[in-house]
């Protein structure tokens, strides 16, 4: 009816198939099959009644708003509004399954055992720039130009080129000025001493010469000790010794760079004061007189270790030890000045 309501008669009824729910409301489009009838309420929304046997009056959950319908024999099939179809119900031939490409449709209409559907046209491929070449094969889909006009064939087409005499297909450009680098560079806008391809000015350039880091390198006129593409003099040389610390064995020490056999810190040289085959810089007890050097007041002298008073002679050579004025050999206690 003009107000959307639906009506059923006819047969015995004996399934209520014409028995229309009071609540459904105002209908878009409805479909009767052998038992059963559904029908599309105006929000999309799809309602069966009648027989359910096959489940064919089963409305899938996942179901969307729909704008038509079809029942067959014993089975559904629906039409979302995004174009896709639906079908439950029997399938005892296959009527309820949906081809994988079958994609969006425009109709559908159910047959007693099967259904079929009219697939919707493609879409038009999209045309950014509105200038009768579709995006996928438009040299410049963002700015019309209809004529296609590539001077210097590098698939970019003038109106879009930053470079349109210069074939640059990456439209490099390093130093943000909207032209190319390529065009910078034969303009002599832009110097390229390394003939990369890539103006001086946005190569790294440590020292500001106006050359690239890698070129004075590759020249000679810069080091680069540990191979970092780097100049040393642009790195870290914490003991000013003019190497730098990632290739200085001993960093902090500007007379050295290796450990060498005394280790960072210390003059390296190879004497051995008590021939023990250990040198000094390594040896802990150097004159080999059983008192580590650390607490041994004359550690380069085998006779003496301490000296009690500090006048600088070691107790077995001094009489009065503990320089109180008494002699050794009569002094009760010779290592305390006050007794």
């Amino acid at each position: 009816q003009q107000n959307g309501a639906v009506r059923a008669w006819g047969t015995d009824n004996k399934y209520g198939e014409c028995n229309v729910p009071k609540d459904l409301g105002a209908c878009i489009a409805v479909a009767a099959g052998n038992n059963w009838t559904v029908a599309i309420r105006q929000d999309g929304a799809v309602h069966l009644w009648g027989s359910d046997n096959y489940g064919k009056n089963y409305v899938p959950k996942d179901l969307g708003p729909c704008s038509a319908v079809s029942a067959g024999r014993h089975h559904t099939i629906a039409l979302q509004q995004d174009g896709i179809v639906r079908a439950w119900g029997s399938n005892s031939y296959g009527e309820c399954y949906i081809p994988d490409d079958l994609g969006t449709c425009t109709a559908i209409s159910a047959g007693g055992w099967h259904s079929v559907a009219i697939q919707a046209a493609p879409l038009p491929p999209l045309d950014t720039d509105g200038d009768g070449h579709p995006d996928p094969t438009d040299n410049c889909p963002t700015i019309p130009n209809s004529s296609q006009l590539d001077t210097d064939g590098d698939a970019r087409g003038d109106a879009c080129d930053n470079c349109p005499l210069i074939a640059n297909n990456s439209q490099a450009d390093c130093n943000s000025n909207s032209i190319g680098d390529a065009c910078d560079i034969a303009s002599g806008t832009s110097n390229d001493v390394d003939g990369n391809a890539i103006p001086d000015e946005c190569q790294a350039d440590c020292n500001s010469n106006g050359l690239p880091d890698t070129w004075d390198i590759s020249q000679g006129t810069a080091t680069d000790c540990n191979a970092n593409f780097v100049p040393d003099s642009c790195e870290v040389d914490s003991d000013t010794d003019g190497t730098i610390d990632s290739c200085d064995g001993c960093p902090n020490d500007a007379a050295k760079i290796a450990a060498g056999v005394c280790g960072c810190g210390f003059v390296d040289n190879d004497t051995d004061s008590d021939s023990d085959g250990s040198v000094n810089c390594v040896d802990n007890d150097d004159d080999n007189d059983g008192v580590i050097d650390s607490v041994d007041v004359f550690p380069f002298d085998p006779r003496e270790a301490v000296d009690t008073d500090g006048d600088g002679i070691g107790n077995n050579a001094d009489q009065d030890d503990d320089g109180d004025g008494v002699d050794d050999a009569t002094d009760g206690c010779p290592l305390d000045v006050n007794k």
